[in-house]
């Protein structure tokens, strides 16, 4: 299992990425985001991997002009 600490929120991933935060939990919903972990409260928390994945997800969405 990957031991990678978690360290940026829902709110930080959609700044760092350019997404809004309901496009960032659409795309969870899909499950377009592998490997996300959920804080004890229920939040989402993301890894640098998943930072590096949702900033290749949104190069391929707007590359593609997909309506995901």
């Amino acid at each position: 299992m990957d031991d990678e600490v978690a360290k940026y929120t829902t709110q930080e991933i959609s700044v760092l990425v350019g997404m809004s935060v309901s496009q960032v939990h659409y795309y969870d919903r899909l499950g377009l985001i592998p490997n996300l972990r959920r804080s004890e409260n229920g939040y989402r928390v993301f890894t640098e991997k998943n930072l590096i994945w949702m900033k290749n997800l949104k190069i391929f969405i707007d590359s593609a002009d997909c309506k995901i």
